[in-house]
């Protein structure tokens, strides 16, 4: 087992910007005003709670 075996790639991709300083490209995909910048902005915060 790997890893990333398991886990969402939204969530691998906020770890490794937050935690590894890398590049963070992710879509969040979903008709208008459906809160996909903040779903975004929560899964960040729940990584680096600050």
């Amino acid at each position: 087992m790997t890893e990333s075996e398991g886990r969402i790639q939204i969530f691998e991709d906020a770890r490794n910007a937050v935690y590894e300083d890398s590049w963070m490209w992710i879509s969040v995909w979903g008709p208008p005003r459906s809160s996909k910048t903040t779903i975004a902005g929560w899964i960040l915060y729940s990584l680096y709670e600050d």
